[in-house]
């Protein structure tokens, strides 16, 4: 009885392969070309890699929605914080010529500086290399100080000691770009250039990743380079390449340009320990191998829930934080993985050290929840470690459905903005200063009985809320559609009677910045 039972078993697995035989490249093409069209993604790229083999290489949509050019493998394309796994690579290919300095050098021997480099005496004394890598200092992102455009990569040090500590100090994590942009200044006194020079003559070159290049070079790259583009409450709007250029000033977080076949040869190269592909060591693998290794927990937050049992078939964790890398377990796959997010590009990186496998995508448009992003990886990895794919081409479509019901798309804010102020629009006029974010200035719109904010090279027309003294931010000009309908709160001094200051809680919510008045005299239009 026993023997036909599993007699049985096993004509049934049999039948189940025949007619749901194992994907295929030819299938993984189909389904990029549906998914393209269903995700309203202007232009992919895909590349996999095997065994130290290019597998898969392609390019999907088109480049530009204006002239329609095609994606190719070679096109160009920001792959954001994908960049900070290059910054971690760059710091350790930098330190093995250095005898006096390691990961664990406290960042004031570094920049050999007895100031406090942080608001507390314990970040400044104590805040290390692996430190800033690992998002170990517990200080909020404050991510909007980029708009600023008085900022530089030198200057941003003196800043930094004015962003208060709001998590435990390496016992927390905080997701920190403008701490990739310290570590890209402090790449730039170990090595004696420019960060871009460095990257290129360190990794770039000795990879052979001739096309990869920076948006702080846009001029000077290709005109073969995908157009960003940014979903505005379901529209899609182009990036101006001004926009890329100017947030891309703090490099080691997120500004570099690359393609298909490029990443295919970074993926490679971290899997084979450092090597290029004609074996030669560019990075010390024992030093590669310290920016893999878990240097801090990751809160559950960063475990999307879309992809975790019981609600999906199989989880997609993320567990810890390396530098530059998330660790995690795909289906009880180890992965090394991270994804980058700007305006207009999202990427993603997943290598399988255990199978030698490296799965690179980037796309324009947007990802809601990274639910394209983390489901293509999943499907792919399946094709390509032999497992039966869970998703199809249909719930690649409309993931997180449908497990999880209900949209993550967010509906755009129903505003009034013929509400009066509840004071005089002049009383609110001014310039307002924060030691770390720099200068905002308040005026009157020309024309209008509007308020416009401008600050570094961003610009937003302020709409009154029911609330006193507070606002809705709106921007205009250059970084429209970026960043809307934020909040901005200013407080009215009873004793002096006048508008001192305004708190931006649009720019960071874990420590709102708050701007105090210098200029109390109306600035006019000027």
């Amino acid at each position: 009885m026993g023997f036909y039972i599993f007699l049985c078993f096993i004509v049934i697995l049999e039948c189940y392969a025949l007619h749901n035989p194992s994907p295929s490249s030819t299938d993984l093409d189909k389904i990029l070309q549906h998914t393209l069209r269903c995700r309203n993604i202007p232009g992919l790229s895909v590349s996999v890699v095997k065994r130290g083999q290019i597998v898969y290489a392609k390019g999907y949509g088109v480049k530009n929605m204006k002239t329609n050019e095609k994606v190719s493998s070679k096109t160009l394309f920001g792959i954001a914080s994908l960049t900070k796994a290059f910054t971690s690579t760059l710091i350790v290919k930098l330190l093995e010529d250095k005898q006096d300095i390691h990961l664990n050098t406290p960042i004031r021997i570094i920049l050999n500086t007895s100031d406090h480099l942080f608001e507390d005496e314990l970040r400044s004394r104590y805040a290390t290399l692996k430190d800033l890598l690992a998002h170990r200092l517990g200080i909020p992102s404050h991510n909007y100080i980029r708009f600023d455009d008085t900022l530089t990569r030198e200057n941003l040090v003196s800043r930094l000691r004015h962003l208060k500590g709001h998590g435990i100090f390496r016992d927390s994590f905080y997701y920190s770009n403008i701490m990739y942009g310290l570590l890209t200044y402090i790449s730039e006194k170990l090595g004696g250039r420019t960060w871009e020079e460095l990257v290129k003559e360190k990794l770039f070159d000795p990879l052979d990743m001739t096309a990869s290049s920076f948006s702080t070079r846009y001029s000077r790259i290709t005109k073969d380079v995908a157009q960003g583009y940014i979903d505005f409450y379901g529209t899609l709007h182009q990036v101006p390449v001004e926009l890329s250029r100017r947030w891309g000033l703090l490099c080691g977080s997120g500004c570099i340009f690359s393609n298909a076949i490029d990443m295919a040869k970074w993926m490679m190269f971290h899997l084979r320990g450092g090597r290029n592909h004609s074996g030669y060591p560019v990075v010390d693998d024992r030093l590669l191998t310290q920016t893999h290794i878990p240097s801090n927990h990751l809160p559950t937050r960063h475990s999307v829930r879309s992809f975790n049992k019981p609600y999906i078939p199989y989880t997609t964790s993320y567990n810890s934080y390396a530098m530059g890398w998330k660790n995690g377990f795909y289906r009880g796959y180890k992965t090394l993985s991270h994804t980058g997010t700007t305006w207009g590009y999202n990427s993603a990186l997943t290598l399988l050290p255990e199978m030698d496998l490296g799965i690179f995508t980037v796309f324009t448009g947007a990802d809601y929840d990274y639910n394209y992003r983390t489901s293509l990886h999943n499907y792919i990895a399946d094709i390509y470690t032999g497992e039966q794919p869970w998703l199809n081409i249909t719930t690649l479509c409309t993931f997180p459905q449908p497990w999880i019901h209900g949209s993550s798309k967010k509906s755009i804010p129903s505003i009034r903005k013929d509400r009066k102020a509840s004071r005089h629009l002049s009383m609110y006029v001014g310039i307002y200063k924060h030691p770390a974010y720099g200068s905002l200035i308040i005026k009157n719109r020309p024309g209008t009985n509007q308020l416009v904010i401008t600050y570094g090279w961003s610009s937003l027309i302020l709409y009154p809320k029911h609330s006193v003294d507070e606002f809705y931010g709106e921007t205009i000009g250059i970084a429209a559609k970026i960043i809307n309908f934020g909040i901005f709160k200013f407080n009215f001094n009873s004793t002096t009677k006048i508008i001192d200051s305004v708190k931006v809680p649009a720019f960071e919510r874990n420590d709102p910045p708050i701007f105090v008045k210098h200029h109390l005299e109306d600035v006019g239009s000027k």
